[in-house]
């Protein structure tokens, strides 16, 4: 039996280590009480044991536990505590059911939490309700805040939310933390709609919400866009004055008003906060870019840096999605010097992205390659970036050369990949490579998972001219959209088989989609292309009844199959109608003249449209070579040469160049 001194001063000693947390003066300790055989003492053993866990020697504090010929209350409780801080909550369990066994274990609160929130991380259900008998029989549920609370928590982690609220009913004392605890599970588990029910029970039991509790409904509130909700418990907050000293809710009301739609009222509390920090700034800003807004954006992030305000790598990330949204290059690269000179693009595959995404919408290819390829560990998110880029200026093979090193490189292709070098495919007609990504969609069973799959499926063969295919892909889908209508429609419109595509048409309207701009122009284009004028009428009535007149293409559209039809009265008539002539509908009414032959009045439009103040763009310039040449018009025809020389065109398009050619003797006429 150790001296009682010998215990008495070593308990001093351990004491002052504990109060000033000296992990190596704890272990010299063990080390010493080891040597001479004090840990054999039951009360100094334990108090070590409590020791060694507070300083995270837990691996310590378990080789005195197993010393013991068996542990006791405090002893098992100490070092379940001490692995709970440590976040070990697997071997929390473990040493539960090693607990289980010893008849003298009788745990405390401390020890349940423990229990209870390892049960929640690992979603065990089933130990968990174990716990929650335990924590009955122990008469704590109620009693004790911390066990009640981290038992709804735990159902609520488990999934269980029935469960949880009804713990939640049973407790007769229930404080704002047990309403939040609650409130968060409903959201967390998408039960918006039943977390804001939860803050009207709170203001009939005359509970006092606290921050966290409004951060919780603003996020339910912008989730399920419940505006009405969200002005209500704006104006609860306003009325506690809790917005001024809050910046966290300041933050959460701005991006609940900008989820809404709601921007300029998003600006409005904005505007109202006394303090504004970098978060509140960028929410502000992704509200702009999200709604459309993007010069705004920008003018955000130029107010914040005036204030002194350092952005952070999400700010810039939102700022350079502006600048590709509006094509603002200049800003662009202004916001790549500026990260790179704060150092923040390394490692960030998020600003790379965005880097490469904004230079790829700005047209920049090379500059977006350079930043490609500086990535280390390339992920299919940024190699999607870059195809998509490749695809939207037209770069189609590249777009696919990429697609494959892609996979050589082991990244597996996503359907965004898919849906990019599909299209690619189509443009080019690169039937092979689209069948052979076909193959890859069967593979991951895209098909069944992803409608637009199927749709770009669809787009790709029928720009190949594989119209039997892309009908089959069709009948097989197992729900047809408007957008998969319309990728069949034009095809056959574009491979000349008009009937096909207006019956394709009738049986989309049988079928009772909406039908929109999109697919009332391919039928226009169908009728123009066969002279199908009655059904073109029929389809100008339903586009006059639901509005879609006013609209710029609808006009060009109906001016375009009324043309294509033999129909120039009409065409005219109609054209004189149009709120807003574009250069399309322009074009509409030349070509369309000269494909009659009717070359004087094509060109009489031509010149009307130039009086009109627009000026011709390639489309024009080919029908006019042609007029031209019909008619032998020297005078137009010297004129129309030399604006073409004058703007460089015959460099820029092929198909003017070779409506020159076409009307070859003009020009030696004019040179003779």
């Amino acid at each position: 039996m150790p001296p009682s001194s010998s215990i008495k001063n070593t308990s001093y000693a351990l004491i002052i280590c504990r109060k000033t947390r000296n992990h190596v003066c704890t272990l010299h300790l063990y080390t010493y009480i080891s040597r001479i055989g004090l840990d054999s003492h039951g009360s100094l053993r334990n108090f070590l044991i409590w020791m060694l866990s507070d300083v995270d020697s837990r691996y310590e504090a378990h080789q005195l536990f197993n010393q013991s010929v068996y542990g006791n209350t405090f002893s098992w409780n100490t070092l379940i505590r001490g692995y709970f801080r440590g976040k070990n909550l697997q071997l929390v369990i473990h040493l539960y059911r090693q607990m289980q066994r010893d008849s003298s274990w009788n745990p405390n609160n401390h020890t349940f939490v423990a229990l209870l929130k390892a049960s929640g991380k690992h979603k065990d259900l089933q130990l968990g309700m174990e716990i929650h008998s335990e924590v009955s029989l122990a008469g704590l549920l109620g009693k004790d805040h911390f066990v009640s609370s981290s038992l709804i928590d735990m159902y609520v982690k488990c999934g269980s939310i029935t469960k949880a609220q009804e713990v939640f009913n049973s407790l007769s004392c229930r404080d704002t933390t047990l309403w939040n605890v609650l409130i968060t599970g409903y959201i967390e588990h998408g039960w918006n709609e039943g977390a804001l029910g939860l803050y009207d029970k709170m203001k009939y039991e005359d509970i006092v919400p606290n921050s966290i509790t409004f951060l919780c409904f603003l996020k339910a509130c912008k989730s399920i866009r419940d505006i009405e909700k969200g002005q209500e418990i704006h104006s609860e907050i306003g009325r506690r004055g809790m917005m001024d000293s809050n910046l966290s809710l300041g933050s959460a009301m701005v991006d609940m008003y900008s989820k809404c739609g709601q921007i300029g009222k998003a600006r409005e509390v904005f505007e109202k906060l006394t303090i504004r920090n970098a978060i509140v700034w960028t929410t502000l800003i992704a509200g702009y870019v999200e709604h459309e807004h993007s010069e705004k954006a920008l003018e955000c992030f130029e107010q914040m840096q005036r204030e002194h305000i350092h952005p952070d790598a999400f700010t810039f990330v939102l700022c350079l999605k502006a600048c590709g949204n509006i094509r603002a290059i200049d800003k662009g690269c202004e916001l790549h010097d500026d990260v790179e000179r704060r150092g923040l693009l390394e490692g960030n595959v998020f600003l790379y992205s965005a880097l490469v995404d904004m230079y790829a919408k700005c047209g920049c290819l090379a500059k977006a390659r350079g930043v490609f390829d500086r990535i280390q560990a390339k992920n299919t998110v940024l190699w999607n970036t870059l195809i998509s880029g490749y695809v939207q200026v037209g770069d189609n093979e590249e777009a696919l050369q990429c697609y494959e090193k892609m996979q050589r490189e082991g990244l597996s292709p996503d359907a965004t990949t898919l849906l990019c070098t599909l299209q690619a495919c189509g443009r080019i007609g690169a039937m092979e490579k689209g069948i052979e990504i076909h193959n890859e969609i069967n593979k991951k069973k895209l098909l069944e998972m992803d409608h637009l799959v199927g749709c770009a499926l669809i787009d790709m063969y029928a720009k190949c001219g594989l119209l039997e295919r892309a009908q089959g892909l069709f009948d097989m889908l197992p729900n047809h959209s408007t957008v998969s209508w319309n990728a069949l429609i034009v095809g056959y419109v574009d491979h000349g088989y008009g009937n096909k595509a207006i019956i394709c048409f009738e049986k989309m309207q049988r079928e009772g989609l909406s039908i929109g701009l999109a697919s009332y122009s391919c039928a226009l284009k169908a009728c123009g292309s066969i002279g199908a004028i009655v059904k073109g009428q029929e389809v100008h009535m339903e586009i006059e009844r639901k509005g879609f007149i006013e609209r710029d293409v609808m006009g060009n559209c109906l001016v375009d199959m009324y043309v294509k039809s033999g129909f120039f009265l009409e065409a005219k008539k109609l054209f004189g109608e149009l709120p807003l002539r574009t250069i399309v509908a322009w074009n509409a009414l030349i070509s369309g003249y000269a494909e009659q032959d009717q070359c004087h009045e094509s060109l009489e439009c031509l010149w009307q449209m130039e009086k009109e103040g627009f000026y011709p763009d390639a489309i024009t310039f080919v029908c006019a070579l042609r007029a031209c040449g019909a008619i032998g018009a020297v005078l137009k025809g010297r004129e129309t040469h030399e604006e073409i020389d004058r703007e460089g065109v015959f460099e820029t398009d092929i198909l003017v160049g070779n409506a020159f050619i076409g009307g070859i003797h003009v020009r030696s006429v004019m040179h003779s």
